[in-house]
């Protein structure tokens, strides 16, 4: 089943259920999720980024999301060793203090702390829109709620080099589900 396929019968479906059930307006956002997850079922996950496009750039003076090489505090890549454990995000290099930007159209959903210890980039947030469900830590977000477009800025990246010396500052990009992000960047 392709995207194209897969949007149509969830549409034609999902119409025909919501007209039913309400009298409001139909968001297509939440057709093209459903069929998504139609796509998804059918072994085709990967046409995730495909249905949505690429990610816009994230960090103010960096000309594209680079991923952050290793340093003595660790590797930024998808699945990097931490700790006896797996790292379920990627670091893209980020200057601290810099702008950071929305990577695509949606809304932020809610305050996310990657550590909950209060320290000095113990902040971030999570957010969502055409078919992501993202978490980006080590910024001050401008607001914890609301609509936000591709590019749009929507904080500053904290001092990382206050709890971190010597790492390569980043804003760290997890998905909602933990399945690697890194095709989106």
């Amino acid at each position: 089943m392709n995207l194209i396929h897969a949007y149509n019968k969830v549409q034609r479906d999902f119409t025909l259920n919501f007209n039913r059930l309400s009298t409001g307006p139909l968001d297509f956002s939440l057709v093209w999720h459903l069929a998504i997850e139609t796509v998804k079922q059918h072994g085709r996950g990967n046409l995730l980024a495909i249905a949505a496009g690429q990610w816009g750039n994230i960090c103010a003076g960096q000309s594209s999301n680079k991923i952050r090489g290793c340093d003595q505090h660790g590797c930024g890549r998808y699945n990097a060793p931490r700790s006896g454990l797996t790292h379920k995000g990627v670091d893209v290099v980020c200057t601290d203090g810099s702008a950071v930007y929305a990577p695509f159209t949606g809304k932020i959903d809610k305050q996310a702390k990657p550590y909950g210890n209060g320290n000095a980039i113990d902040n971030g947030i999570q957010m969502s829109g055409e078919g992501f469900c993202i978490k980006m830590f080590y910024i001050k977000p401008i607001k914890y709620s609301g609509a936000v477009k591709k590019g749009e800025k929507i904080g500053v990246l904290l001092p990382m080099q206050s709890v971190y010396r010597g790492i390569t500052s980043h804003v760290h990009i997890q998905n909602c589900d933990l399945t690697n992000p890194t095709s989106n960047l």
